[in-house]
């Protein structure tokens, strides 16, 4: 059960027992004058205190196994999803066109053999169908497994989030809508793609122009495509932390959490790649060797975006400590007393949410 941040009542009496009880304990506890130390640390420094609840609300929402769940759902909608996204990019530039970009990309992240394994996939599934039931149930089948991924994350933000069971959406009609907005998800991806073509090109098509002129420019072209690369990441982020948990986040919330897992995604996409490409996952599984490495490198990134929804969800309510007093925002998580365990760590209240109290 999580820890709750302490109620706002707490008396200054209370305030004073406890570290006087911290004191009398740090007598007896060899090792406890090093975590009240690190404690004060901590509340003087409110990005680390944020990062530590984080760090806190990601274990005990058991985060890595939404990743490995993720990573499981995405093996059964790999196909169909980027079948749509490519559809969707192609419709500008070409199929190939579009599908070639899309390769490229893969293959920086996971390399030459997971490229080569979701052009194998891609080319199965865009076989054309030889009659009008197959072709239904065909595009039956790839919506609903298009949406698969996003309707999963679409739950997974919900348990981040503590969303109550009655302000879900629950039925047929709630399903319809989920997948209603999955599917819009998996278009937004494709426009996203799109866009990221359109930006390649036209920097493509200035490189070759200034290259004769001002080869110095080339620099900072390349940082042009790494710097629209990263907004478009994180206009992805922000849509979803916005729009798939069922309740109402703020934006200046949205875009803190975003841009804060753009940078970690970023970062840690070279890490995985590095971590990828000096292992032996691919050679220790044989023929499948190259698909667990895609699995791999998707749980990991999962990791990152649950990571920084909880990273949304704890600025959220700092923000909420901040500004309003008592009474919990619909959809947040409400501030409740603490649990006093052996050694735990709780936020030190709304007048001073970035703090962090230990327990001894």
């Amino acid at each position: 059960m999580k820890q709750r941040p302490l109620p706002e009542n707490l008396s200054e009496k209370e305030n004073l027992s406890e570290k006087s009880s911290e004191k009398k304990q740090s007598r007896h506890l060899p090792w406890a004058g090093p975590l009240i130390w690190l404690k004060e640390r901590i509340q003087e420094r409110p990005l680390l205190a944020l990062l530590h609840r984080a760090l806190v609300d990601f274990q005990e929402d058991r985060a890595s196994r939404l990743a490995a769940a993720l990573a499981y759902y995405t093996a059964f909608s790999l196909a169909p999803l980027l079948l749509i996204v490519v559809g969707v990019a192609g419709m500008a530039f070409g199929r190939d066109v579009a599908l070639g970009f899309l390769l490229d990309e893969i293959q920086r992240l996971v390399g030459r053999e997971g490229a080569e394994l979701i052009r194998t996939i891609l080319q199965e599934g865009n076989q054309e169908q030889r009659s009008l039931i197959s072709a239904v149930v065909g595009a039956v089948t790839l919506l609903i497994g298009a949406t698969g991924v996003f309707n999963h994350l679409h739950e997974a933000l919900n348990v981040i989030w503590e969303v109550p069971q009655e302000q879900r959406r629950k039925g047929l009609l709630g399903a319809v809508v989920t997948r209603l907005w999955s599917f819009g998800m998996v278009l937004s991806v494709g426009f996203l793609l799109m866009v990221s073509l359109v930006l390649s090109a036209a920097l493509a098509a200035l490189d070759e122009f200034v290259r004769g002129l001002a080869p110095s420019l080339q620099v900072l072209l390349q940082g042009a495509n790494l710097a629209g690369s990263f907004v478009l990441v994180c206009l992805l982020f922000a849509a979803l932390y916005k729009i798939l948990p069922d309740i109402d986040v703020a934006w200046r919330d949205v875009w803190v959490g975003a841009v804060f897992t753009g940078v970690l995604f970023s970062i840690g996409k070279f890490g995985i790649g590095l971590y990828l490409g000096n292992s032996s996952i691919s050679s220790a599984y044989g023929a499948a060797g190259s698909f667990v490495v895609l699995l791999v490198w998707i749980y990991y990134s999962a990791q990152i975006f649950f990571f920084g929804a909880e990273l949304t969800q704890a600025y959220a309510n700092r923000q909420r400590h901040k500004t309003r007093e008592g009474g919990a925002r619909p959809g947040l998580k409400p501030s409740s007393p603490p649990s006093h365990s052996p050694m735990g760590w709780t936020a030190a209240g709304p007048s001073d949410a970035s703090g962090i109290r230990l327990d001894l």
